[in-house]
């Protein structure tokens, strides 16, 4: 196996955790902040120090409203680490693999690229959010399930799992 290509499944499998995690995260800290009795006021800054990238946050937004920090986190194309760059670098990364993982698996990562886009403007608002994170983790689940039920046990498999693992530490 060339180093390129072990490389790409390795950060096939490591955006693809990252971007599961990010929906994850925004879910989560959606509903603790729908729980919250209304003279608390939500605190949406530990997600940002959480994905690490409170500077660049401050740079480009300033302020840590609830609107900025979930378009940082979800749509902010400028942000690496953003949901919808994430998607973007792993169906990247596994367009340059097509060869040694199964079709269906790039076929799944194609729809998820284009679920999220559509969906983003939901994602971005309170009251669709749940559901299409939702959505989107259920697909991130999909495609390693897929991946983890059909594709050999061979080099590619193992450079995903440091990937994967990695991400999740």
């Amino acid at each position: 196996m060339l180093s390129r290509m072990a490389e790409n499944m390795y950060w096939f499998a490591r955006y693809l955790e990252r971007a599961e995690n990010t929906a994850r995260l925004v879910t989560v800290t959606t509903n603790l902040i729908l729980a919250l009795p209304r003279v608390v006021t939500p605190d949406w800054e530990p997600l940002i120090g959480i994905t690490g990238g409170r500077a660049a946050f401050v740079e480009r937004h300033g302020e840590m409203s609830e609107h900025r920090v979930v378009q940082f986190l979800l749509a902010d194309r400028e942000n690496p680490s953003s949901l919808i760059s994430c998607l973007t670098k792993a169906r990247e990364n596994l367009r340059t693999t097509r060869d040694i993982v199964p079709a269906e698996a790039w076929g799944q990562i194609n729809r998820l690229h284009l679920i999220a886009q559509e969906q983003m403007g939901d994602a971005l608002s309170r009251r669709g959010r749940h559901e299409s994170l939702q959505t989107i983790i259920g697909q991130c689940q999909m495609i390693v399930g897929l991946l983890d039920g059909v594709m050999s046990r061979d080099e590619a498999f193992e450079f995903m799992r440091p990937g994967r693992n990695l991400e999740r530490a």
